[in-house]
């Protein structure tokens, strides 16, 4: 009896081993996965790096603008308005950018004007938010507020 209980002993420790093995192993898959995440971050910086250089006053426009009651009336007569030109010129703007970047323009003037106080924090967001689609871009942006 007493053989069995040492031997029942000596195959837990051994499980304990195992175990702990096992669980090292993970730890490598994971610090695997996060050097993987590094090329992206190479192409986000990339992209940081060219919108910062672009020129996106048009996008910087239209987040900061906000509808006015006569231009909700233009709007309903089929006139374009100011903050429709802007978007137009936005999308010109974000199109210039290369074909992985527009969400990187979009979150770096985001960032600007939220930086510089902007009031109208969600609106901004909204904005930003919809400019993909408005554009006719084929990609969609993770745009935080």
């Amino acid at each position: 009896m007493e053989k069995l209980t040492t031997s029942a002993a000596l195959l837990c420790i051994l499980l304990v081993h195992i175990a702990n093995a096992v669980s090292g192993y993970v730890t490598t898959t994971i610090t695997t996965v996060e050097i993987d995440d590094d090329s992206s971050n190479t192409s986000q910086r990339k992209c940081r790096r060219e919108a910062e250089r672009a020129d996106l006053s048009s996008c910087e426009s239209y987040m900061r603008s906000s509808r006015r009651p006569s231009e909700e009336m233009l709007a309903l007569r089929g006139i374009e308005n100011q903050q429709q030109r802007d978007l137009r010129q936005c999308c010109n703007e974000l199109r210039q950018l290369s074909h992985d970047c527009p969400c990187e323009g979009i979150k770096y003037v985001l960032e600007q004007q939220l930086e510089q106080g902007q009031r109208e924090r969600l609106e901004a967001v909204r904005r930003a938010r919809s400019i993909p689609s408005a554009c006719g871009l084929r990609t969609s942006c993770d745009i935080r507020s």
